[in-house]
């Protein structure tokens, strides 16, 4: 067999598909404004949005925010803490439990303490009213008809007596409910789209599995350029495209894409689409990499 019919897997994410979705629905024009710009220079590590928003609740430097990890892991975390809909008390444990499931139960947690989350999580509303308002809304809304839309117009009832046995809160779930479900929409169409379009998404046929916001997919190695490029065009064209026409909605907020690729789901590379060598000198050595760390320190969920 020759090298180039070996299989791979290739995978697209929704980049902060999740924030780009808690944007629309809210209509914040502050966060709008940071995507868009973001979009037009993706490449700038310093356009990261959380490092934008780190920015804003602190009046850092953007530079400082990027070289200082923790304060941008604080402002990532808090962020999708809101999308969760946590409380001001409960942004600092969940800011800890998500941190500790990446880095492990010794996580470096330098920095990050209940005063300062809280004082962030103020912040955040003060800056961001747009999502404010967008929360106070969602909860009204339940209150008044029990119910929650997605942008796509899926409807989620929401009873505040009767959770159904799931043990969540209602009122975190009426925010956290149309962000998710607009941002799976999203993915929703890129599968559709594979169907509808076979002959344009030729080498993105065999879609093995969706896990939360990304696909995966099996291509053969000497097309992963080709296909990788397919893949970019489905998740930041095509779906953006058919989302306004066929759900009539005006979108603001750019959609972007991040892609992996490897020969184990467990040591896949950020690929952007260069050439097959190069992408084979990286997974060899993330590959290497993964094969000589513990259990432990390879599943730090698992063992915290």
């Amino acid at each position: 067999m020759h090298l180039g019919d070996l299989d791979v897997f290739l995978s697209a994410d929704g980049s902060q598909i999740e924030l780009r979705s808690l944007a629309e629905l809210s209509g914040d024009k502050l966060l709008i404004k940071q995507f868009q710009e973001a979009a037009l220079d993706r490449k700038n590590p310093l356009k990261d949005v959380h490092c934008q928003v780190g920015h804003v609740l602190t009046g850092w430097p953007v530079e400082r925010i990027k070289e200082e990890k923790n304060l941008r892991k604080m402002c990532k975390n808090l962020h999708f803490g809101i999308v969760f809909g946590i409380a001001e008390d409960g942004v600092y444990p969940y800011v800890v439990a998500k941190i500790r499931a990446i880095d492990g139960k010794n996580a470096d947690l330098t920095g990050i303490t209940p005063k300062r989350m809280k004082s962030l999580y103020r912040a955040y509303f003060k800056k961001y009213t747009g999502v404010a308002a967008f929360i106070e809304k969602m909860r009204a809304q339940v209150e008044s008809v029990g119910y929650v839309e997605s942008q796509f117009g899926f409807r989620r009832d929401i009873n505040k007596t009767n959770d159904f046995g799931r043990k969540t809160y209602w009122a975190n779930q009426c925010i956290n409910t149309p962000v998710q479900s607009s941002a799976h929409g999203f993915v929703l169409i890129a599968l559709a789209l594979l169907e509808i379009k076979p002959r344009t998404y030729n080498l993105l046929q065999r879609c093995l599995m969706e896990v939360h916001d990304a696909l995966y997919f099996r291509v053969k190695l000497r097309y992963l350029p080709e296909a990788y490029r397919q893949l970019m065009d489905l998740f930041e064209r095509e779906i953006y495209e058919y989302a306004q026409r066929e759900f009539h909605l005006n979108l603001r907020v750019p959609l972007l894409a991040e892609a992996t690729a490897g020969f184990c789901v467990g040591s896949m590379v950020d690929y952007e689409g260069g050439p097959v060598e190069e992408f084979l000198e990286r997974w060899r050595k993330k590959q290497r990499e993964v094969e000589s760390k513990r259990w432990e320190d390879l599943m730090p969920q698992a063992t915290a």
